[in-house]
C-alpha cells in the first residue's frame, strides 16, 4: 500500500498561515474536501474519500452546535497532513481566528473556543 502524504509539499508561508478553528462546524457540513475514510487505517490511497459538504457532516464531527463541534480524527498522528488540518486564508499574520468561525459563532451568539492546531 502506498501512504499518502497529502501536503507534503506545501510552502513553507501556506503552513504558516493556517487559520485557529473556532469549532463551528461550517467546513465540516459545507467543504468539499479529501478525508481518510478509516481512521484506524489513516491516511492510505484505497482508504481515501471525498466529503462533498453540501450541508452534510462530515462523518468525522463530533458534537451538535456550533461552538462545540469537534473533529473525531484530530488526535490522529497522521491529522497534521490533512486538508482540514491546513485549512488557510488570506492573511497578513498565522494563526489568526478562522473569519467563517467568527461570523457563524456570532450569528449563533457563541463565544468562540479554539481548537489547538499543530504547527509544523
Amino acid at each position: 500500500m502506498t501512504e499518502v502524504v497529502i501536503y507534503s509539499q506545501m510552502s513553507k508561508r501556506a503552513r504558516e498561515m493556517r487559520v485557529k478553528c473556532l469549532r463551528c462546524g461550517y467546513c465540516c457540513h459545507n467543504a468539499c474536501v479529501v478525508i481518510v475514510d478509516d481512521p484506524k487505517k489513516g491516511p492510505i490511497e484505497d482508504n481515501l474519500k471525498i466529503h462533498t459538504g453540501e450541508g452534510k457532516s462530515c462523518q468525522h464531527l463530533r458534537g451538535n452546535k456550533p461552538g462545540g463541534y469537534s473533529c473525531a480524527v484530530h488526535d490522529e498522528p497522521w491529522y497534521a497532513d490533512t486538508p482540514c488540518a491546513h485549512h488557510g486564508q488570506i492573511e497578513n499574520r498565522p494563526d489568526m481566528p478562522c473569519r467563517m468561525g467568527v461570523y457563524v459563532l456570532k450569528k449563533h451568539r457563541v463565544k468562540p473556543q479554539l481548537m489547538e492546531m499543530e504547527s509544523d
